[in-house]
């Protein structure tokens, strides 16, 4: 399973070095394709492995088709959720939301996702500061000796503190929050979806993150921030989106159970297959 195409190069080695029975889901993760995947949509060695492009989000229809379970928090409901918002700049900390979190200071109570232990308390003392485990890196393992998630921690008088007890302990701060506010990229989406909890875009960052946020404002599942804000920030406005998510996603497949049907397909129509 492949979620960006600047990963075909390193499958194309691999299976010309290594083995010859490959086959490669193309993960789309945004609603039309991404600059990743525009670079090798053209030029896939289809004569090196089986592929199978894999649409999670479809701009031109206008809808949603696939979503990954969380499987470790379940969503509040919305009205028993705290009055927080989470503020984050995606998985690299980019686009505007260090601006929107200044600008948001004395408005909200924000769960503010920081990439430095620099930045606690840079944005407002009654805020809440978290960040991913300074220094850790994918390749590292746990005591357990397996390789993990980030470790996600709130940081307090600028010291990283996690909690062990908790999986996924930045989706469950999603499940409780009234809202996320962040760029429209394809892994915020899926937060969301799962989570049921509305996202308020800043600015995208590329066509395909704008596509994102039409699409989600299209379905009634969030809002662009200039829009909320003018509006008064109503908590109205995102409860209509939270139950409007709750009620879509009943028709939403769940990707892990079709691969498991486009494995058992591929296995039984030759050997050396998966």
């Amino acid at each position: 399973m492949v979620f960006s195409g600047f990963w075909m190069p390193v499958l194309e080695e691999y299976a010309k070095s290594y083995r010859k029975d490959v086959h490669v889901e193309l993960i789309h993760m945004d609603a039309v394709i991404s600059p990743s995947w525009k670079l090798y949509s053209n030029n896939i060695r289809n004569d090196l492995f089986t592929v199978n492009d894999v649409w999670f989000f479809d701009g031109a229809a206008g809808r949603v088709n696939y979503s990954i379970s969380m499987g470790h928090a379940a969503p509040k409901d919305y009205k028993e959720r705290d009055h927080w918002f989470v503020v984050h700049g995606g998985g690299w900390g980019m686009g505007t939301y260090k601006e929107t979190a200044a600008e948001l200071n004395h408005s909200l109570d924000l769960n503010i996702v920081i990439h430095r232990l620099a930045d606690d308390q840079a944005y407002g003392a009654g805020h809440r500061y978290y960040m991913v485990k300074p220094g850790w890196s994918p390749w590292m393992k746990n005591e357990e000796h397996e390789y993990t998630l980030p470790p996600f921690g709130e940081v307090i008088n600028n010291s990283f503190n996690e909690d062990t007890r908790v999986k996924h302990s930045f989706y469950q701060l999603i499940c409780n929050s009234k809202a996320i506010i962040s760029k429209p990229g394809g892994g915020t989406l899926l937060d969301s979806l799962e989570s049921f909890t509305p996202v308020i875009f800043l600015e995208p960052l590329g066509e395909h993150e704008a596509c994102n946020a039409e699409l989600w404002e299209r379905l009634g599942f969030g809002i662009r921030y200039e829009r909320w804000m003018s509006m008064g920030c109503p908590l109205e406005v995102l409860e209509t989106c939270s139950e409007n998510l709750r009620s879509y996603k009943t028709q939403v497949l769940h990707y892990g159970r079709c691969f498991d049907e486009t494995a058992a397909n591929i296995r039984s129509s030759g050997p050396g297959f998966l």
